[in-house]
């Protein structure tokens, strides 16, 4: 395995509900749980480290999450090892992460103590104009993600007319029953992840995580966006309630709402596919969503639905441009640090740092 083929998710999301963030829920302090929090501006080699850190980990054989960051999915937000109870991440805004047991169960490393702060104070006046710039990106990316969710609402509501909630929910129970029989168990955890992501490269999904984690792999097919999250919501709630760890992936529109679960004891995973979300895997079963919609009245709201679905496409193609600008300007604010940065003293402390954080 390696970083191309490592489980990876994105641990935060800017809904149109709010910057929705579960970076805290990356390690539990009341479980042992070691966490070195990355303190440091753009360009101060956080995401570097962490590729190393991963990197390390993995040629010894250690289990590895990778989190990536949704604004440049080329860089690394955190690094989780499930296995050794440890974890690296990026704490700095939008996703603060402040030490909860500071010393005990984290360690604060701060690569911008390697910086030249008066040639960056020399340019200080370019670094506010970018951030000005950056900001105003993500705004405009902020409200066009809105405006899709909006539409994509409006979509819901008007087919959910012809949804057959009683043989929807008369499915789930079965489903539940057949996949956790017996009685209720403790023990049971819900871990948050993204499996999805809005980024200057599109609409990702990891895809590689369900087969990366699981044997067998279920896909369900709604292109309504109705159905797969109540399937979805039945199966972590009934796998929760008897006892099993459950990794529940929201959708980055709608964080509250699952599009993939993945059950780690039973290496089994359940995720939704529609027109964002494609997967190069052929699946053990496919569980196609429109037996639970009345087709007539299905085909009496279709064209409307469609036409709400494709204008929310275009919208958040319009999105994607915007983050895609944010991140040419981010690549420009970073180069001022990287000139302001001492390498020499960064690789010092980062390599004492790698030869402690997975045992100290």
């Amino acid at each position: 395995m390696d970083l191309q083929t490592a489980p990876s998710y994105f641990l935060a999301a800017s809904a149109p509900s709010g910057f929705c963030s579960h970076f805290p829920a990356m390690y539990d302090p009341d479980s042992d749980w070691r966490c070195v929090i990355l303190k440091g501006g753009p360009g101060s080699g956080k995401s570097t480290l962490m590729k190393k850190a991963a990197q390390q980990a993995l040629a010894d054989g250690d289990a590895v999450e990778l989190i990536y960051c949704s604004s440049d999915p080329r860089s690394l937000d955190g690094v989780i090892l499930p296995e050794h109870h440890r974890c690296m991440a990026d704490g700095t805004a939008p996703h603060i992460l402040e030490a909860r047991c500071p010393g005990a169960c984290e360690r604060i490393f701060d690569p911008g103590e390697c910086w030249n702060h008066r040639m960056l104070y020399d340019h200080r006046n370019e670094i506010r104009a970018l951030g000005r710039q950056i900001d105003e990106c993500h705004r405009r990316a902020g409200h066009l993600r809105t405006a899709a969710a909006a539409l994509q609402a409006d979509a819901r509501s008007r087919m959910a007319v012809a949804l057959d909630r009683e043989k929807l929910e008369n499915y789930c129970r079965r489903l539940c029953r057949r996949h956790f029989p017996g009685g209720v168990r403790p023990g049971g955890r819900v871990i948050p992840r993204f499996l999805s992501g809005i980024t200057p490269d599109g609409w990702i999904t990891f895809g590689h995580t369900l087969t990366a984690c699981a044997r067998h792999i279920v896909l369900i097919a709604d292109d309504t966006g109705l159905a797969a999250p109540e399937i979805l919501s039945a199966l972590r709630d009934s796998a929760a309630a008897h006892g099993e760890t459950v990794i529940c992936c929201g959708d980055p529109l709608r964080p509250e709402t699952p599009d993939a679960l993945l059950l780690p004891q039973r290496q089994e995973a359940f995720a939704l596919t529609d027109r964002f979300r494609r997967f190069a895997f052929a699946p053990d079963r496919t569980v196609h969503t429109r037996r639970f919609f009345d087709p007539v009245r299905r085909a009496e709201v279709r064209s409307t639905v469609r036409q709400r679905q494709k204008e929310a496409a275009a919208l958040l193609n319009e999105a994607v441009r915007a983050l895609a600008e944010a991140r040419a300007l981010h690549d420009r604010l970073e180069a001022y640090y990287m000139a302001a940065t001492d390498y020499h003293k960064l690789n010092e402390k980062s390599n004492a740092l790698l030869q402690v954080w997975r045992t100290e």
